[in-house]
């Protein structure tokens, strides 16, 4: 960060004359000599003097500008601290959206840049989600190929004819040596999977022919061997899915009831019955129903009033067991698994075995519902004591475990009978596979080359999805920082009331794109706004911005520097007076008592200059203001006393008169203010290009029979260039797209020389003494535009 009190001058590397030092902030005093540091400086320039480059140059991180304290030395630190004000900061921070938006919205500051990306971010996002949804349509295309593939594999391996399985197909061979009826009647589960992975060189396996003819042999080898069927039984083992442990636990848990009430008799006496909620729901429904007048037990009469506080003390009684949180825990207990015996083998088992099962399977299921029994028991009556220690579940299943794996030993060994018929299948089961491989040959390389091209265009597709996530999450943060405007639009609004007045012109928060500028209650379509309105907007939104989360009035005086490049000139002239109300507040702020911070105005516009410095003088007299006239170098200059028609006339005289100046070229328009002006106060004309000023002084040479001066008149037509090259409209007609002078450098000076000479014909003294000077001076400017006249019109 620079530190800004110290800042005297800046210097700037102009390529063509080296480096130029300017001493803005010097104070100069009436003397003209150094008297310290300037707070607020205030530089008056022609357009194209320069002063925009000083102003610009402020901000440029380049090694073409250096800031300098008063000895000179280099002020080093970033420049943070530093805010211009200028065109560029206006075309950066200004923006209307129109037809593309609900409601018609303008962005400040950041928001501009912010909507740029959002918008930028968003045709991006367009043209990936249209790659993408071209990408899946060839994935979908591929998969259908894909599907078609796996059909046409599945159909060769379950070919059946008219006549049922045919020989030709896997499953119409499996028919041969199956166990027993229907052993192969779905193809094992994956067993598409298993031919593409062992795929190999048909030229590496013996022929289908030959493969058939094993296959034959293998058959008839195992129809002779036996008709013995194996036996395909394995166990499935139990286990016990719930904690007994746990829910032993749970029971314990359970508290007592709050049992006795003195406050409420018959609550008492039904916990004191111990009865369960259903019986207490059935009481509530028979013994103390509607219907009922006397008790069924005791049959002594119920009042109506008795039965309603026994019907209440009973729910509020079951209100309390429900409500109760172990007893809830212990409702989630309760389990549903009843296990189911498995189907034994058809071997012979012992009738005891089979018995012996049968009793464990009945025994773990009435344990299974004592278990459960238990637990209701408990939750329908917390103060009664339950046990279940006595019973154990996982004695049984551990004995019916044991009792399955007897049986599967006996399984196996009924099954090792058959080791010969199981060699010979296995046999027939891999040469089937061998001939199936070859039977789907074709398919299963052209499903693997489809399946290859899907993985490939898949890892295409989940780049593009990581990509348009990343655009997403980006477009997500950057339409965020759209949704904090209401702040900022109330600080800009106080602003702009003192430009326009209270509720004039407003902004108001214009959801996630920007804000409504709404004037006297009715919304404003930003094509409306004047090109002043805007930069009146912006102005106020730069002010804001300097704040940087910090009030604005509080901000502006900690160590900064604020530049307002030529403030005036893009404002309408009818909020000229609102604008520099609005300067003067801002001014306030900046130069409190103690302030660190200072102010650089510069403008083209003597009245805008004299104005300003008189308001800063108004504002505070403890405020060191310098004020500058830029010409060519810093001047200290009092604004009262600049003479601006003086300066054009000496910029169109010192062009004329000095052949080597071919850059310095006066403006067109400053050419037109001086022959205007001269033309209203000398000859009471106003008509720039009106002629008959001009012949009137033409009759009066005549009539003094000046020859000379006659034929100038007669040659004079320079007042046809005074609108042509002042007016861009036309030069823009003439594709002087440029807007440069439409006469060359040689001809605009003879243009320039012969309005000097008409000025000077009509009045001889005129030049010399507006140019002022000395004695010495004049008599030397006089002289000049003598021979001037003399070699252009010959006298």
């Amino acid at each position: 960060m620079v530190d800004i009190e110290r800042i005297c001058s800046i210097k700037i590397n102009k390529d063509y004359v080296g480096y130029k030092k300017y001493p803005v902030f010097q104070n100069i005093n009436n003397e003209n000599e150094w008297a310290g540091l300037a707070q607020c400086s205030i530089i008056l320039g022609n357009n194209g003097s320069g002063k925009s480059t000083i102003a610009q140059a402020f901000k440029s991180k380049t090694n073409h500008v250096d800031l300098l304290d008063d000895d000179d030395n280099l002020i080093e630190g970033e420049l943070e601290n530093i805010y211009l004000f200028d065109e560029k900061f206006i075309i950066n921070n200004f923006r209307k959206l129109e037809d593309d938006y609900l409601g018609s919205i303008v962005l400040l500051g950041e928001a501009v840049q912010v909507q740029e990306e959002i918008d930028k971010l968003r045709q991006e996002l367009r043209k990936k989600t249209s790659v993408k949804d071209g990408v899946e349509i060839g994935i979908s295309r591929l998969e259908d190929k894909r599907d078609n593939l796996i059909k046409d594999i599945e159909n060769t391996i379950s070919y059946k004819d008219e006549n049922g399985w045919n020989p030709s197909s896997w499953k119409g061979r499996t028919q041969y040596y199956n166990v027993v009826k229907n052993q192969y009647k779905n193809r094992p589960a994956g067993y598409v999977e298993r031919i593409k992975e062992e795929t190999r060189d048909l030229g590496e396996m013996p022929s289908k022919d030959e493969l058939l003819k094993e296959f034959n042999e293998s058959v008839e080898e195992l129809n002779k061997v036996s008709n013995f069927q194996q036996i395909n039984w394995r166990p499935n083992m139990l286990s016990v899915p719930f904690s007994l442990n746990k829910i032993k636990e749970s029971i314990d848990a359970v508290q007592v009831l709050r049992g006795t009430n003195d406050t409420d008799k018959y609550y008492q006496r039904v916990h004191q019955s111990s009865a369960g909620m259903e019986e207490l729901e059935r009481r509530i429904r028979v013994t103390f129903s509607k219907d009922s007048s006397f008790c069924p037990h005791c049959f002594q009469d119920i009042g109506e009033n008795v039965k309603n506080e026994i019907i209440e003390s009973i729910n509020k009684y079951i209100v309390d067991i429900n409500n109760n949180r172990e007893i809830q825990e212990l409702q989630r207990l309760k389990f549903s698994w009843r296990p189911e015996m498995q189907k034994l083998p058809d071997i012979c088992l012992p009738d005891e075995m089979i018995k012996s099962i049968e009793g464990d399977f009945s025994a773990l299921y009435e344990i299974c519902e004592g278990i459960n029994s238990a637990i209701q028991e408990k939750i329908d009556n917390p103060d009664k004591g339950v046990n279940l220690d006595d019973i154990d579940p996982s004695v049984v299943v551990s004995r019916i475990n044991q009792k399955y794996n007897e049986i599967f030993k006996m399984v196996e060994k009924y099954n090792s009978q058959g080791g010969q018929a199981k060699d010979i299948r296995r046999r027939c089961e891999d040469i089937n596979h061998e001939i199936t491989i070859i039977e789907t040959y074709k398919d299963v390389q052209l499903l693997k080359e489809v399946e290859t091209k899907i993985l490939e265009v898949n890892r295409r597709k989940e780049n593009i999805e990581e990509e348009i996530n990343g655009i997403s999450e980006r477009l997500g943060i950057e339409e965020a920082k759209l949704r904090s405007e209401s702040e900022a639009a109330d600080k800009i609004n106080d602003l702009l009331s003192i430009v326009f007045g209270p509720d004039v012109i407003v902004l108001e928060a214009g959801g996630r794109h920007g804000y409504r500028v709404v004037n006297k209650g009715k919304d404003v379509p930003p094509s409306r706004l004047s090109t002043g309105e805007q930069n009146i907007l912006s102005l106020c939104y730069f002010f804001v911005k300097i704040a940087d989360g910090e009030e604005y009035e509080n901000s502006l005086n900690s160590n900064k520097i604020i530049i307002l490049d030529d403030p005036i000139s893009s404002f309408d002239y009818d909020n000229k007076f609102g604008v520099i109300k609005l300067l003067g507040y801002i001014i306030r702020k900046i130069f409190p008592s103690g302030s660190s911070s200072k102010l650089l105005i510069t403008t083209h516009d003597i009245f805008v200059a004299h104005e300003l410095s008189k308001l800063i003088s108004y504002i505070s007299n403890s405020v060191v203001l310098q004020c500058w006239h830029l010409q060519d170098e810093l001047i200290s200059t009092n604004f009262e006393y600049i003479d601006e028609y003086r300066e054009m006339l000496a910029r169109m005289f010192k062009f004329a008169t000095d052949e080597t100046i071919v850059d310095d070229v006066p403006a067109a328009n400053e050419i037109r203010r001086v022959w205007e002006a001269f033309l209203r106060f000398e000859l009471g004309q106003s008509g720039v290009a009106n002629r008959s000023s001009i012949a009137k002084i033409q009759e009066y040479y005549r009539e003094n029979r000046m020859r000379k001066e006659c034929d100038f008149m007669d040659k004079f037509i320079s007042q046809v260039y005074i609108n042509t090259d002042s007016h861009s409209g036309h030069q823009m007609l003439g594709d002087n797209i440029s807007l440069q002078p439409t006469l060359k450098v040689g001809d605009f000076r003879e243009f320039i020389k012969e309005i000097l000479c008409f000025i000077h014909l009509v009045s001889p003294h005129h030049i010399a003494l507006r140019l002022g000077g000395n004695s010495e001076t004049i008599d030397g400017n006089r002289e000049k535009i003598d021979d001037l006249c003399q070699k252009i019109v010959g006298s």
